[in-house]
Parts: C-alpha cells; sequence; structure tokens
C-alpha cells in the first residue's frame, strides 16, 4: 500500500468521523433537528432540515461502519494469531454486534430531544 492509498483508506474516514462529530456536537448544542423543524414555518425550510440531518446521518453512519469493519479485521486478526479461535470468533460476533448497532446510535444522537439546564 502506497501513501495515497493508505491517505484515502485510513485518514480520510477518520477526518471525516471526527468532523461528523464534531458537526453532531455543534447541532446538538444549537438545537437538534427536531427543535429546529418546530421552529421552521415554511415547509422547505423543514425539508432542507430533514435532509441535512439525513445526509449527516448517512456520512456518519457509512465512515463509522467502514472504520469499524477496517479496525475490527485488524483486531481479529490479531486475536486469530495470538489468542485462538474462540478469541476470534467472540471479536467478530461482537464486531457484528457494534456494525448493526452504529446506524441506531448516530440516528439517536442526531434525533434526540434537546435537554437544556
Amino acid at each position: 500500500m502506497d501513501g495515497n492509498t493508505g491517505f484515502m483508506i485510513i485518514e480520510v474516514p477518520l477526518l471525516v468521523l471526527a468532523a461528523g462529530v464534531i458537526g453532531t456536537i455543534a447541532w446538538n448544542r444549537n438545537g437538534n433537528a427536531v427543535s429546529m423543524m418546530s421552529r421552521a414555518s415554511p415547509i422547505t425550510s423543514r425539508l432542507v432540515v430533514a435532509a441535512g440531518a439525513l445526509a449527516l446521518w448517512t456520512v456518519l453512519t457509512a465512515t463509522s461502519i467502514w472504520l469499524a469493519f477496517l479496525y475490527g479485521f485488524l483486531v481479529c486478526h490479531v486475536l486469530l494469531f495470538w489468542v485462538g479461535r474462540l478469541a476470534a470468533g467472540m471479536g467478530l460476533i461482537l464486531l457484528g454486534v457494534f456494525i448493526v448497532a452504529v446506524p441506531f446510535i448516530w440516528g439517536w444522537a442526531l434525533w434526540r430531544p434537546t435537554v437544556r439546564h
């Protein structure tokens, strides 16, 4: 793997994920999609907010799943060759559960009600 391939496969998804996490934190600090849609009066504003939330959710989910697969694959290989088949099998099961849970976790993070104290 040369430098450009490593950059595109590993570093760009990490940067996208970091930017998405920062965007999610900023989104929730300023009011999430549910509160923004309730404040928006025209239907076009509501559609823009919903489309923005869906686009952010899609990018974060795809990037998180890619990174989980990439690093989970590495961890499962390390478990297989250092610990054994049982540990690698458990690692694969946990990786599968995490990959299935990622869309729900990001959906909760983006659409949960805003709590202000």
